[in-house]
């Protein structure tokens, strides 16, 4: 069993170490429309004069009232671009950290995994049918699939392995893993296919940590941290492992990259104000720029399906919850607010 402030504690710990404990969003689904308003012919008044010979009469028209142009502020929140977001906390009260899913603004919130007592790191299938995640019940960190309403659970490795992303197509997993020849948690970045064939290491040298590896949104590109330059930092490379890049080079940490949805941007957190907080900047690199800045801790973001939004946990409350903001930082709105912690959040 485990306890649960160490496990957080070590979550706290992967954003400096993801070597230890290393969030593509779920499509958008459809918003729900008003019902069509029905408008009736109506009957002709009854009149003592002969009734002309009958003609058909035309079938009623159904209009449909249009939807409100949705905005966005911070007391009206729709996010119309629709998707969930899936997400970790302990919320249930049994000591657990467990898999939720919600509507972006909140509402609809529903458990997704049962039975474990350690489940973090859920990402959705690029169709948003599927979530993949971790966890180390087992006594060994494994990665697990379950359907997007809790059912159909299924172990996907049955080795040391952590940090699953998909890619584009949702044929295959990107993942972490020490299980071959790399030291103890020294992982490099592993790929499989689904139905566990086609296993496939894509770094293995130097001997450093290669962790937290993404396809871009057009397959591309890989987006990954490494320590290889004595620094976490973020590097992009070729699928097949060359070509690599280092993309940021700070003295502090700089790592949890996330591509926007297309591909022109990346979203990280980054160590160099002194605490985490949140930064993007274009896919080469370039104009970085800060998105949060607070005393606490901002942390395991994620874009929205459209890339205007970004979902992320914060403790700024004094509780970790999850936070909405536009993707220029503006228009912070906090979405889950109790006593416990929700991070790791996907959309």
């Amino acid at each position: 069993m485990h306890c649960l402030p160490k496990q957080i504690t070590l979550l706290f710990l992967a954003v400096v170490l993801p070597v230890v404990v290393a969030c593509s969003g779920g499509r958008p689904v459809p918003t729900d429309t008003p019902q069509p308003t029905s408008t009736n012919t109506p009957e002709p008044a009854a009149t003592d004069t002969p009734k002309p010979a009958a003609t058909d009469t035309p079938e009623p028209t159904d209009t449909t009232t249009p939807e409100p142009t949705p905005t966005y502020t911070p007391e009206h929140t729709p996010f119309a671009v629709g998707g969930r977001i899936v997400w970790a906390s302990d919320r249930a009260g049994d000591s657990s950290l467990n898999l939720w899913a919600m509507n972006p603004d909140g509402s609809n919130i529903v458990r997704v995994t049962t039975g474990f007592s350690f489940a973090v790191h859920p990402v959705w299938s690029p169709d948003g049918n599927r979530i993949a995640f971790w966890s180390d019940d087992t006594g060994e960190k494994s990665i697990y699939l379950i359907d997007a309403d809790g059912s159909n659970l299924v172990q996907f490795t049955d080795f040391s392995s952590a940090v699953p992303h998909w890619s584009p197509d949702g044929s295959r997993l990107m993942f972490n893993s020490d299980h071959r020849n790399e030291p103890v948690d020294t992982p490099d970045l592993y790929a499989m296919d689904l139905d566990g064939t086609n296993l496939v290491e894509i770094l293995d040298e130097p001997a450093t940590a290669d962790s937290d590896g993404q396809w871009s949104p057009d397959g591309s590109r890989i987006l990954f941290v490494s320590n290889r330059t004595g620094n976490l930092d973020l590097f992009v490379m070729d699928t097949d492992g060359s070509n690599i890049i280092q993309l940021t080079d700070d003295p502090e940490i700089d790592l949890s990259g996330r591509w926007s949805p297309d591909g022109s941007r990346i979203l990280f957190v980054s160590y160099r104000t002194g605490n985490p907080d949140l930064f993007v900047m274009d896919a080469d690199g370039s104009n970085v720029v800060q998105l949060t800045d607070n005393a606490g801790l901002d942390n395991f973001a994620a874009w929205s399906p459209d890339g205007n939004h970004i979902v992320f946990a914060s403790d700024r409350n004094g509780n970790l919850d999850l936070w909405l903001m536009d993707a220029d930082g503006s228009n912070p709105v906090q979405l889950t607010n109790d006593e416990a912690f929700d991070l790791y959040p996907d959309w």
